[in-house]
C-alpha cells in the first residue's frame, strides 16, 4: 500500500512515491514512475527497514530527492543516479514532509524525538537544530530567513535558521498537526484546539484567532 503523497518532478516529468508491502514481507522502498508512459523507470524496494508515512521532496535545480521514515533515518537520493547520497540517523520516527532552501542548500524537517533539523544537502551534515517539548508531525515553510512549524508540545515556532535562534513560538491549547501556509504577509496554521491561527509574518502578531 502507500502511505504517503507522492511528489513530481515537473521537469523530468517522473512522480516519485514510497510503497509499503505490508507488515509480514518488510519492504518498503522508491518507485520512480514516468508520468506521460507510466512506465517504472527506478525502484528501490529495501530503502528503509521501517514504514515510510513521511512524503518525498524534491528540488530539481540541486538535483535531490530527501525523505524520512519510521525507522528515523533521513535519506537524500541523487535524482540523476537515484543512488542514496547519504542518510541522516534521528532518535525517533520521520512522520511527516521536509522543505528545501535552494539558496543556502539545505533541507529542515521534524522528527518525533521533539528535534527540528536543518541539514546541509550536499552531505546530510548538521547545519543548526532546536527542540521542542515534543514531537513533529507538521511539514515546515520557509518565509524569508525564517522556517515556521506546529509541534505536538502546542506551539507554532518560528526558527531563523541564518542566526540560529528562535525568533518567536506561540502557544495555543491543541496539538499540532497540520502545516503552516503562507499566503501575502500571514501564515496559517490550523491546531487540535478547533482554532485557525493567522499570524502577521513581519511583526509575529497573531492577527485572528
Amino acid at each position: 500500500w502507500i502511505g504517503s503523497s507522492p511528489c513530481f518532478a515537473e521537469k523530468a516529468g517522473i512522480v516519485y512515491v514510497w510503497l509499503e508491502f505490508g507488515l509480514f514481507r518488510k519492504q518498503w522502498g522508491l518507485v520512480a514512475i514516468h508520468i506521460d508512459s507510466g512506465k517504472i523507470l527506478w525502484k528501490n524496494l529495501n530503502v528503509s527497514s521501517e514504514m515510510i508515512h513521511a512524503s518525498p521532496v524534491i528540488n530539481e535545480k540541486i538535483g535531490i530527492l530527501a525523505c524520512g521514515s519510521n525507522d528515523g533515518i533521513f535519506r537524500a537520493f541523487d535524482m540523476k543516479t537515484w543512488k542514496e547520497l547519504w542518510k541522516f540517523q534521528t532518535q525517533a520516527e520521520i512522520k511527516h514532509g521536509a522543505v528545501f532552501d535552494e539558496n543556502r542548500k539545505l533541507v529542515m524537517f521534524g522528527s518525533f524525538d521533539g528535534k527540528f533539523y536543518i541539514l546541509k544537502v550536499w552531505d546530510g551534515s548538521e547545519w543548526a537544530s532546536f527542540e521542542a517539548w515534543a514531537g513533529f508531525y507538521s511539514s515546515p515553510v520557509i518565509n524569508s530567513d525564517n522556517v515556521i512549524i506546529g509541534s505536538l508540545d502546542k506551539h507554532i515556532y518560528a526558527y531563523d535558521f541564518t542566526q540560529k535562534v528562535m525568533s518567536w513560538k506561540i502557544h495555543t491549547n491543541g496539538r499540532i498537526f497540520s502545516s503552516p501556509l503562507i499566503f501575502e504577509n500571514s501564515c496559517y496554521i490550523g491546531s487540535n484546539d478547533g482554532m485557525l491561527y493567522e499570524i502577521d509574518v513581519s511583526t509575529w502578531n497573531p492577527l485572528s484567532l
